[in-house]
């Protein structure tokens, strides 16, 4: 995946964004020809405007309301409401310093409003707002209708260290086209049921829906009855059939009775995670039963189906709204991991990091836009704000689809940092999803993205002292070069330590020199100020926002990883040092030659790392990783925390998903050898069965292991030139559906025959 030159990123295109900005000292927000409901919301968002931006100077005023004065200069915004007007539609149009909102209802108003304030360029120096500029917009246009993100009750009960920290981050999400929270990972402790009380009063005072994630057993600890009616806005539940919870009817159904009783409107959603074939085949069937149709208002889908999105609809009987739950904050391991992830950021991040992937997830939503896969929408699986980015991208993209991923970028980075950040900002965000793309030996992109981090902490003191955001991503643009710098280091070690073990001088010589050559330290003064820089940089997240509301799952913020091992030096340094301590020289070259010939599969082999960055030529991928994000068809990745007892190489696999297959393909083999295959398995659960151009069975289903074992490859597979090995697990099963794990195959030469019969 490679991304254009910045500047033509964040070019908005003239049928949208304005292109004239006129600079003005005050902002009067007419709040008469709103709703009467929509007026303190609206007040809310001015608020949070005011608090944001350097400058503030925006004021909201009525008839019933003194207070606002004009300035010098002073841009009026005003709202007409026509019945004519598309529900959720609106328009906006700004001439000179007079600005008009038209839409058909609240909703409308709402979000044109604040479309027009993300186009509001501002900074610690001016105001500009837009001038000679008209946009309008249409709910028919959006990909679709619900837009909503999770908030976890962990490790704080309403994720946030304060209730207004809340309400401020739930109004900014609002901006970007977000209209639901759902709360998630409940705590039945005492003091939960008033938490979810205010979660419900919280969601009604910044205009969202309000959804439960709650477990079936999670339910059975509450008095639904009494929590429900004193909740003032429950929308749906979400009820869980596996990945934290299992399916059951009764208790779904007495939740759904309880919540209309006192939320008429209110909906139950189940999913179906981990289930096998026929357990799904099962639930499909009760699905058209009276019993389910009656007290199921729709379906989740989420990570661990079995099936893709795309065929689970097809499954679904009609009558069944799906609603799509998508993984969206962790990189490894996970629905949506990013595509061969180097090892040297599975290492040192593990599962949850700051990543922002604009082009990746531009991509995943337009994928599963309403066409080739309905749905009414996205409820987003999440754990803490650390996934910020890709929730703006998220919802502003299904919110509005006829805007490129660029332009929503830049209305974030304008939004949160200002219009003299905005360019580098974006460009940061871009960029710091491009370092992880790739090899981070060769990725020259690492240090022009540091240096845009190191012009925004010139340029945005201010900003950077106060936004958790800004921190976030400086920060890891700093770990991202201090990594970079320490893998290239490693690998001249590793190389060096190589090279002297392969020389011809005597065992302990060798020896010597590779452990001089693994013993360099390098981590020198400019290194060392890039780990300070993080080290501080995360502390003012903590005290910004909180590094436990970023990051919910790991609260140190990557930082106990910072210094983990990222290339092979560890692991050699282990074995010269073992080698050493052996009595006789011709042991230690025994020993020496086996290190050294790790990845050597002889004359006329063949050795693959399937797990290596970039992509292993041998690795065959069915289908193009950008038509298969969550991976159904093509391999994944797997290995994120490191082991010195072995190669790298050795300590990552690739795995398959359910009835997928994980396939190596070698080319070139010799007609006149018999080969012998020796596979390094990297383990996980259940059978697996390895074959031979579909033919030839060379290891029947057994349980999976994480030793390596030899086959003899059929001499009638290989005559040909080609072979290509495939491994699959039983068909059916459910979990999480992770088998064939794979970390590295040899193909050597056992004989070679003059005749081939």
């Amino acid at each position: 995946m490679k991304l254009a030159v910045f500047a033509t990123l964040l070019a908005v295109p003239a049928a949208w964004g304005p292109s004239k900005f006129v600079p003005v000292d005050t902002i009067l927000v007419d709040s008469d020809g709103l709703p009467s409901g929509a007026s303190s919301l609206l007040e809310s968002h001015v608020s949070r405007y005011n608090a944001r931006t350097a400058k503030g100077g925006m004021c909201v005023k009525s008839s019933s309301k003194v207070g606002c004065s004009a300035g010098k200069t002073t841009a009026k915004v005003s709202f007409e409401m026509k019945n004519s007007a598309s529900k959720g539609g609106f328009e906006v149009r700004s001439s000179d310093l007079d600005h008009v909102v038209s839409a058909g209802d609240e909703s409308g108003a709402l979000q044109g409003f604040l479309a027009w304030i993300r186009q509001v360029r501002w900074s610690a120096k001016e105001t500009q707002v837009p001038t000679d500029w008209t946009a309008s917009h249409s709910s028919d246009k959006e990909l679709w209708g619900l837009r909503g993100h999770q908030y976890s009750s962990a490790p704080h009960a309403q994720m946030f260290r304060t209730m207004d920290e809340m309400k401020d981050y739930t109004l900014d999400q609002a901006v970007f086209g977000t209209n639901q929270i759902e709360m998630a990972h409940i705590s039945t402790s005492s003091s939960s049921y008033d938490h979810l009380v205010e979660f419900s009063s919280a969601m009604k005072d910044t205009g969202m829906n309000a959804s439960l994630w709650i477990s079936a057993d999670k339910a059975a600890a509450f008095d639904l009855d009494k929590l429900f009616k004193d909740m003032k806005q429950l929308d749906s539940i979400f009820m869980p059939g596996g990945d934290g919870g299992t399916l059951d009817i009764k208790a779904a159904t007495a939740a759904r009775k309880s919540c209309r009783k006192y939320h008429p409107g209110c909906t139950m959603w189940i999913s179906l995670q981990e289930l096998s074939a026929d357990d799904m085949d099962s639930i499909i069937k009760d699905l058209q039963t009276s019993t389910w149709k009656d007290n199921i208002d729709g379906i989740v889908f989420g990570p661990h189906v079995r099936v893709p999105l795309t065929q689970f609809v097809k499954m679904i009987p009609e009558g069944f709204p799906i609603r799509q739950y998508p993984d969206i904050c962790h990189i490894a391991g996970a629905q949506f991991a990013l595509n061969f992830l180097s090892h040297v950021w599975a290492f040192t991040h593990q599962r949850q990091a700051v990543a922002p992937s604009p082009e990746f997830m531009d991509s995943i939503v337009r994928q599963r836009a309403n066409g080739s896969t309905p749905t009414i929408g996205v409820g987003a699986y999440s754990e803490g704000v650390g996934d910020d980015w890709n929730k703006a991208v998220w919802s502003g993209v299904a919110f509005q689809p006829y805007r490129s991923v660029k332009n929503i970028v830049a209305d974030y980075a304008r939004y949160y940092f200002g219009a003299d950040l905005e360019e580098t900002a974006a460009g940061l965000i871009f960029g710091l999803e491009q370092n992880w793309i790739g090899d981070p030996a060769n990725n020259t992109q690492i240090n022009k993205t540091f240096a845009l981090a190191q012009k925004l902490e010139k340029d945005g003191k201010d900003v950077l002292a106060k936004s958790w955001r800004l921190q976030a991503l400086v920060k890891r643009a700093y770990n991202d070069v201090y990594q970079q710098r320490r893998y290239v280091c490693g690998l001249e070690s590793v190389a060096g330590a190589m090279s002297a073990l392969q020389r011809t001088w005597s065992a302990d010589h060798r020896l010597d020199e590779a452990e001089k050559s693994l013993e360099h330290d390098c981590v020198d003064k400019t290194m060392s100020s890039y780990k300070s820089r993080v080290l501080d940089l995360a502390s003012a997240i903590n005290k910004t926002l909180g590094a436990e509301v970023l990051q919910t799952q790991d609260k140190m913020l990557n930082i106990q990883l910072i210094d983990e091992p990222v290339s092979d030096v560890p692991f050699l340094l282990d074995q010269v040092k073992s080698i050493k301590k052996l009595k006789s020289d011709d042991d230690k070259d025994k020993a020496i030659a086996k290190l050294t010939g790790w990845t050597d599969p002889g004359k006329d082999g063949f050795y693959a790392a399937l797990a290596s960055v970039p992509q292993s030529p041998n690795l065959v991928l069915p289908v193009s990783l950008e038509s298969d994000p969550a991976r159904y068809i093509n391999p994944t990745i797997s290995g994120d925390r490191y082991h010195s007892s072995h190669w790298i190489s050795s300590q990552r696999s690739v795995f398959e998903l359910y009835d997928s297959s994980v396939v190596v393909r070698f080319e070139g083999l010799k007609s006149s050898a018999k080969y012998k295959l020796r596979v390094g398995w990297g383990g996980g659960s259940g059978e697996v069965q390895l074959s031979a151009n579909k033919k030839s069975i060379l290891q029947k289903y057994m349980s999976a292991t994480s030793s390596t074992k030899e086959y003899s490859v059929p001499q009638s597979e290989t005559k040909g030139g080609t072979l290509e090995l495939e491994c699959q697990q039983k068909p059916g099963v459910g979990g999480s559906g992770r088998s064939c794990y794979i970390s590295e195959m040899w193909l050597t030469v056992e004989s070679e025959d003059s005749v081939i019969v």
